[in-house]
């Protein structure tokens, strides 16, 4: 009797045990390298896939990374994908849903945009899911082996200058010299000086031997040569 009651609780202990698909699929995030301050992509593939239907995985990375984009792989396309609804969480949950079925090829299923810091150095982006989040056709759990990825920023940045106009300068506005920065890493290469205002410099009037009513009406239209501004108050002679 002892025996049978032992039986029947290992039976029970197996039937309330979750039910994995076969085969061991190896999600990973690629390593890549990347220029200080650059855009990098980051690809995530699939490997040995056995069939997945639904899926969440969570994206957990350096926080001295930029997380700009994400966009479906091919690898997954046949699954509706719901991107983060926050690119700057961290970490980030990609969500995937099955209707016409699973999807059964190896490849990239999601590739991350980020922008790389400025320093050098190697940054990590960990992958992440939990037991009920991947299932088969057959709405079996689908276990998984999650490799991480990272960015690697060696050296400096290879700037791309761009030109910053100069501005000319007014009677009462200043200007700016011309300047140049780098439009990846928005460093500075050269800076930008302050032009002080011009002032009114006022246009010369005709001299007194025109005749004195001449003389007194060019004082009174004399105007400043740049903005064409016209002085305050009245001109004496």
């Amino acid at each position: 009797m002892k025996r049978i009651i032992s039986l029947l609780c290992v039976l029970a202990l197996l039937l309330s045990m979750p039910v994995y698909a076969a085969g061991t699929p190896v999600i990973a995030a690629d390593a890549v390298t990347a220029d200080a301050g650059a855009s990098i992509d980051v690809p995530i593939r699939i490997t040995g896939n056995t069939g997945i239907l639904a899926a969440k995985i969570t994206v957990q990375y350096d926080e001295n990374l930029v997380l700009t984009g994400v966009k479906n792989g091919a690898a997954f396309s046949g699954l509706t994908m719901t991107e983060p609804g926050n690119l700057t969480n961290n970490p980030v949950n990609i969500v995937w849903d099955g209707i016409d079925g699973a999807a059964a090829d190896d490849g990239v299923i999601a590739t991350l945009t980020f922008k790389a810091p400025e320093k050098a150095g190697t940054y990590a982006i960990s992958l992440s899911y939990r037991a009920s989040d991947i299932i088969d056709n057959d709405m079996n759990r689908v276990a998984l082996t999650m490799n991480a990825g990272s960015i690697t920023v060696s050296g400096t940045c290879k700037h791309t200058v761009v030109t910053d106009a100069a501005v000319a300068a007014t009677c009462t506005k200043p200007g700016k010299t011309a300047g140049k920065h780098c439009s990846i890493c928005n460093e500075v290469l050269q800076a930008q000086t302050e032009i002080p205002a011009l002032g009114h410099t006022m246009s010369t009037a005709c001299a007194p031997a025109a005749g004195r009513q001449t003389w007194i009406r060019s004082l009174r239209t004399r105007q400043s040569l740049p903005c064409r501004r016209r002085p305050a108050g009245p001109v004496r002679a």
